[in-house]
């Protein structure tokens, strides 16, 4: 069993023991899924029901690519097609990637989970545009979910037959691309 596993199993254990009171198995339980992984007991452990103590962070490697580097429109790039150029609202410049694959049939928060399990995110509504210009061969005529909330109940979609975007509910079930941005350097 992955430790990410154990430490999920843990987290949900110590959450019931803090929400009803102990339970001599439950107990038993957490013992041994700490001796499991090594844990020291007396020391708390950091778990999302658990403010106090700050959440270790997923290490995710800084990628970055040269601008010189980049191949042309719609080439294999870090496991995707190299979809063009974009500017974050932070001033960051990165080389957008479409990965492969597509979800269908998906809401707003399904699409979201799906390409997150793709290795990226929906891409943003400036984003999807740039997928319409540069790279609409490989995108189904369809409408597919952008990654921005226009409120509590509705998001962005844009069709990849016209390049159209829209509001829908969230509950509509679209379809979906993922895209990795990766940052530019010098």
């Amino acid at each position: 069993m992955s430790t990410q596993l154990l430490r999920q199993a843990l987290d949900a254990l110590l959450y019931h023991r803090e929400q009803t009171r102990p339970i001599h198995q439950s107990n038993e339980a957490i013992e041994a899924l700490q001796a499991a992984l090594a844990i020291d007991q007396s020391k708390p452990v950091a778990t999302p029901h658990n403010p106090e103590i700050l959440m270790p962070k997923d290490p995710q490697p800084a990628s970055t690519i040269s601008l010189a580097s980049l191949p042309a429109i719609g080439a294999d790039l870090e496991g995707g097609a190299f979809a063009g150029l974009t500017t974050k609202p932070d001033g960051t410049h990165c080389a957008v990637v479409l990965l492969p694959g597509a979800g269908t049939e998906l809401t707003w928060t399904k699409a979201k989970a799906w390409a997150k399990k793709q290795g990226g995110e929906l891409p943003s509504r400036p984003v999807a545009a740039l997928l319409f210009a540069n790279v609409k061969a490989s995108l189904q005529p369809r409408w597919h979910w952008t990654s921005q909330e226009f409120d509590a109940s509705y998001a962005w979609l844009c069709n990849f037959y016209d390049g159209h975007q829209g509001l829908s509910r969230k509950s509509y079930e679209g379809s979906a691309v993922a895209v990795r941005q990766i940052p530019l350097t010098a």
